[in-house]
């Protein structure tokens, strides 16, 4: 047993010096190169150094070119929703605000043009079948007159009710429904109007959200955008390269 660890330590000590005298003849090699091979040598050097770095370098003057601008995003956004997203590539995203955009005009624009066409047949019936004067009235004289069957009995309601401000004069505020069934029918035509422009209202806020929505989103997808360039900070690489000798080097690039 103790034969065994002499050969296991007396093998440990001679591959110990076999490694120590390579090594020690690499340096001693190295120490006697007379000065024109020790500039050989360097001249290799930085001709590999070389071929490394202007591609590092150019690669990283490349992702600064490729930095996207958060105010020229959002200007874009904020006029065109969309545009902003298509500057930055995403181009998914620039299709769906901007059809969202034509959307909420589509809606906006159809219901504006519904809720005037039945104001006008609104008002049209109201002349023809309760013998009102239309032209510059109020819209609350509207609201009057499809809550009340004429004139007279809204009169009599705001004097009960001691509304005296609110009462019409009959001569320029007259009407009078011929049935229960014209002033239903002209209500509802009201009510339609009036909710139509409510909904052209709310896409007109829509498109107002859009706008801003689009706008944020585009400050923020460049924000991600130049992330992925200043993740790393300043560009730096690292990369081994060999002497002729064959000695490892560990060499640090850094482009300011």
């Amino acid at each position: 047993m103790l034969m065994v660890k002499m050969k296991v330590i007396s093998f440990f000590i001679v591959t110990v010096l076999i490694a120590s005298t390579c090594l020690a003849g690499d340096l001693f090699t190295e120490s006697m190169l007379n000065p024109i091979q020790q500039m050989q040598i360097n001249s290799v050097m930085v001709d590999r150094l070389s071929m490394v770095q202007p591609l590092q370098m150019g690669n990283a003057r490349a992702s600064y070119q490729l930095e996207k601008s958060k105010g020229k995003a959002m200007l874009l956004s904020m006029l065109i929703p969309g545009a902003g997203q298509w500057y930055l590539g995403h181009k998914n995203w620039a299709r769906a605000f901007f059809v969202t955009e034509v959307a909420l005009w589509t809606g906006a624009i159809s219901f504006d043009a519904y809720s005037k066409w039945r104001r006008d047949d609104m008002k049209t019936f109201a002349a023809l079948h309760a013998h009102a004067d239309i032209n510059d009235k109020p819209s609350q004289y509207f609201v009057d007159m499809g809550n009340y069957i004429d004139i007279y009995e809204y009169n009599d309601a705001k004097q009960l009710r001691r509304e005296f401000q609110k009462v019409y004069d009959v001569d320029e505020y007259f009407w009078a429904w011929g049935s229960d069934v014209q002033q239903h029918d002209f209500e509802q035509m009201r009510i339609s109007s009036d909710r139509a422009r409510n909904r052209a209202i709310f896409m007109v806020g829509g498109i107002i959200a859009n706008h801003l929505f689009s706008a944020i989103d585009a400050v923020w997808k460049t924000y991600r955008y130049n992330k992925k360039f200043h993740a790393t900070g300043p560009p730096v690489s690292f990369h081994f390269a060999t002497r002729p000798t064959g000695e490892w080097r560990f060499v640090v690039n850094t482009v300011f």
